[in-house]
């Protein structure tokens, strides 16, 4: 524990890299750690945590840990977690084990799950969750 109840690790989630909204990128990029892209590319983008901002706009697939999407996404997008913000848009076939999407948001294409059994959960079942398999049984 360090000076005001931080731990050590409190960098590992400290955004890396910010690509400004007047960037304009042609070509593939690879990056480690938190990337805030707020620009536009042409290409595709890989990675561990990646936030497309407001202004952000990708031409290309993303194949990223997590990401966090706010801007436009027009290709394929692959990412063990993916949250999907009012306003933004993907068109394409997304591939997630943990999907969020907010209302207002759009994903336009085939959305699949990288697990075996894709579970529900509901605002009314409070916390449970309901696999494919159950409710295969119950229809």
């Amino acid at each position: 524990m360090s000076w005001f109840g931080k731990s050590k690790d409190s960098t590992a989630h400290a955004i890396t890299c910010i690509i400004g909204k007047d960037m304009t990128l042609t070509g593939d990029a690879t990056f480690k750690g938190k990337l805030r892209f707020d620009g536009r590319i042409e290409g595709d983008i890989r990675g561990e945590y990646l936030i497309v901002g407001e202004t952000g706009v990708v031409h290309g697939d993303i194949h990223a840990a997590q990401v966090l999407c706010q801007g436009r996404v027009e290709g394929n997008l692959r990412a063990a977690k993916l949250v999907v913000m009012k306003g933004a848009v993907i068109q394409g076939r997304v591939e997630t084990s943990d999907l969020s999407v907010e209302p207002g948001a759009v994903i336009n294409g085939e959305v699949r799950s990288r697990q075996p059994d894709l579970r529900l959960v509901t605002g009314d079942d409070q916390g449970q969750e309901t696999g494919a398999s159950e409710r295969a049984d119950r229809a």
